[in-house]
């Protein structure tokens, strides 16, 4: 598969725009555990859902953010736990938002929707979002060691942003 090589949906294939298309294929780039993959997209009226047995995404071209794209591709890895071993993404959605934040900075466009990062990043995203990505990939190494991470990461992005 080449980095840009989708199969579409005839849904989809309707509703597809060239924004859509580009954003795909950066996206794409920053998940080489699918290249090679065959990945459908669908269209949803919802911001976005996987299919992992299908390597399906469905995703709303009216909705669209790179971090929607690339929490949907996250689910995607997350079911190569058998392929990747310790390199495993674990299962979740907190989870997925993590390693899709940690993953590259193209996905902050938007905050993360199931990662508790508190009203006050919230409302002032741009300013924090360096910041919770840095403390994401500090969480996946203390993953390593500590299986709180989660907790972890919640109280140090609430306390970094006071």
């Amino acid at each position: 598969m080449k980095y840009d090589d989708f199969v579409y949906t005839r849904m989809m294939q309707a509703k597809k725009t060239k924004r859509l298309e580009t954003m795909l294929r950066d996206a794409i780039r920053h998940f080489p555990e699918l290249h090679g993959e065959s990945i459908s997209v669908g269209y949803t009226k919802r911001l976005g859902e996987a299919e992992i047995r299908r390597l399906l995404i469905r995703l709303n071209p009216r909705k669209l953010s790179y971090y929607v794209i690339g929490h949907e591709l996250t689910h995607l890895v997350q079911g190569l736990k058998d392929r990747l071993g310790d390199h495993a993404i674990p299962k979740g959605e907190i989870a997925c938002d993590i390693w899709t934040i940690a993953r590259s900075d193209l996905f902050l466009d938007e905050p993360p929707g199931y990662l508790d990062v508190g009203r006050r990043v919230l409302l002032n995203w741009t300013s924090h979002r360096n910041r919770v990505r840095s403390l994401c990939i500090e969480a996946i190494e203390k993953r390593k060691i500590r299986r709180t991470y989660i907790q972890w990461l919640t109280a140090e992005i609430r306390s970094s942003s006071q």
